[in-house]
């Protein structure tokens, strides 16, 4: 007699397939997570260099010469950074050049077990990594003061979607050098500076403002701040000291802010490990499904070999019976003679 074991088909297939997904797509992710993470960290180095040389340039007694050295090494460094964004991917797919968005990743065996992961643009050239900056229209002399226009308001969006106010007074006969000083110490949204042309600037990140900043006040409408306009790392100029500090601006509160944004996010993921841990509760799952088969297996083993016992038993007393059926007549004959 043949024995056939079937085990529950529900707890094969789960064994065999359902299991064995999730754990691939979850090492797929720690990958993309470990390849973007070491991506970003170069990143951030070159970022501080960059921050080095625009601060360096900052020195109103550097030499032309000094300055355009600076200014070549800082272009390099752009290049390297953007070689980095587009040259960064896993599977195929560009990690850091804005490309990538959002994307879900299949962790567990139900279609709401998905991680999302974002990794956002991290080439120079890049808004994601500057921000706003407002110019004012009217240009000040060097022996410029203020006098009756004192208040300059603020008002804009920050980071958390709250509405935000600042207003600033300033005191009569403070310079325009001043009057940058206190609105970069009146908040960490903007940075203000004044170029070598007498312009007051304001320089809000798009990591920390969302949207534009309406400026207004008395003193802000006498200096005449024009439209907002688009400043990335790339657009920095270090052949000037206006040129620097709009450069230090833009690394400080725009690029090296993301980008450590983005490097903690992803430096969680990698060092807490917590992908790690949902691959050994994947692990753990398909031990306790095979544990479970084997047992059915058994059980079921167990079940057959009793039912071929009883056969067996069976048909060894019905052959007993059969021989003595057989055996009565002659007993019968032998008595008789």
């Amino acid at each position: 007699m043949r024995i056939h074991i079937q085990s529950e088909p529900r707890l094969a297939t789960r064994f065999s397939h359902s299991l064995d997904e999730p754990s691939r797509n979850v090492s797929d992710l720690i990958s993309v997570v470990r390849v973007a993470a070491d991506a970003v960290d170069e990143a951030t180095n070159i970022l501080q260099r960059m921050r080095d040389l625009a601060l360096q340039a900052s020195n109103v007694n550097n030499a032309h010469s000094v300055r355009a050295a600076i200014q070549e090494e800082f272009t390099a460094l752009c290049s390297e950074l953007n070689r980095i964004a587009e040259t960064t991917s896993f599977g195929g797919k560009t990690l850091l050049n804005g490309s990538f968005g959002s994307q879900s990743f299949q962790i567990g065996e139900s279609s709401d077990e998905t991680v999302v992961i974002t990794l956002g643009n991290i080439r120079a050239d890049s808004v994601e990594l500057g921000g706003k900056k407002y110019v004012a229209e009217n240009a000040v002399s060097p022996d410029w003061v203020v006098t009756t226009s004192t208040n300059l308001s603020l008002h804009y969006i920050n980071k958390h979607g709250e509405a935000t106010s600042i207003t600033l007074q300033t005191k009569q006969g403070d310079h325009l050098e001043n009057v940058a000083t206190y609105i970069t110490a009146q908040t960490d949204d903007v940075q203000a500076f004044v170029g070598e042309d007498g312009k007051l600037q304001i320089f809000a990140s798009t990591h920390k403002v969302k949207g534009e900043i309406t400026i207004g006040g008395n003193l802000g409408t006498e200096i005449g701040f024009g439209a907002a306009r688009d400043v990335t790392i790339e657009d920095s100029d270090l052949t000037s000291t206006g040129g620097a500090q709009q450069a230090m601006a833009v690394i400080d509160d725009g690029a090296l802010e993301a980008v450590d944004c983005q490097r903690a996010a992803l430096g969680a993921l990698r060092q807490r490990q917590p992908l790690v841990h949902v691959i050994n509760s994947l692990g753990s799952i398909d031990k306790q499904v095979a544990t479970a088969e084997d047992r059915i297996a058994d059980i079921a083993a167990a079940r057959e070999s009793t039912d071929l016992t009883k056969s067996q038993m069976l048909a060894r007393a019905a052959a007993m019976v059969l021989a003595q059926a057989r055996q009565s007549p002659s007993s019968v004959l032998s008595l008789l003679h």
